[in-house]
């Protein structure tokens, strides 16, 4: 937005840490531990961190990624990787929001971008990340045509379909609607 102040917004030194080495260190400083996690960036994040870091700005600089790619690096005991991250719509576009060629052409861009910004090796996730998780059932062919096998769902998701999903009203717990009891199984 025009109005953005890009000071302010990417100079808060918690943010300047979890766009360069922040995860990387997280996930190192669990010892002990065969642990993980998954990271996704946005095309614009992408964009805006890459642009200070390659002009030394706001505490970023030109190696900002290299870290994200020397934790791809590391594995687990069972060879699975400690650091992934996760395809997202490259605009950060809603999943089941939009055309499925548009889906499909948005993930493919991302997934054009991924190897020259978090390195080829090892193999670019199998992963997708819906922005906001959004997520539809409409959008499993998409993935499946990118190559994705698997996907995050928010937990009500599930939950709501299950026939004893208990909502409480007035106890602030689930923050949803009634679940619809067509959908339940």
């Amino acid at each position: 937005h025009p109005e953005n102040d890009v000071t302010e917004i990417f100079s808060v030194a918690d943010r300047v840490a979890a766009y360069q080495d922040r995860p990387k260190n997280s996930i190192s400083s669990m010892t002990g531990v065969d642990a993980g996690a998954q990271v996704t960036f946005s095309g614009g994040l992408i964009r805006n961190v890459g642009s200070l870091g390659a002009a030394n700005q706001l505490g970023y600089n030109s190696s900002w990624n290299s870290h994200f790619q020397t934790a791809r690096n590391w594995t687990t005991s069972g060879g699975k990787p400690r650091m992934e991250v996760t395809i997202i719509s490259y605009h950060h576009s809603f999943a089941p929001l939009i055309d499925s060629e548009v889906l499909k052409k948005d993930i493919q861009i991302y997934q054009h971008v991924y190897g020259p910004v978090w390195g080829n090796t090892p193999a670019q996730t199998k992963g997708f990340f819906p922005p906001e998780i959004a997520f539809s059932q409409c959008i499993i062919p998409v993935l499946r045509d990118c190559g994705l096998e698997w996907t995050f769902i928010a937990s009500t998701h599930l939950s709501r379909a299950c026939s004893n999903f208990t909502l409480t009203y007035g106890t602030g717990g689930e923050n949803c609607n009634p679940p619809n009891l067509a959908d339940q199984l």
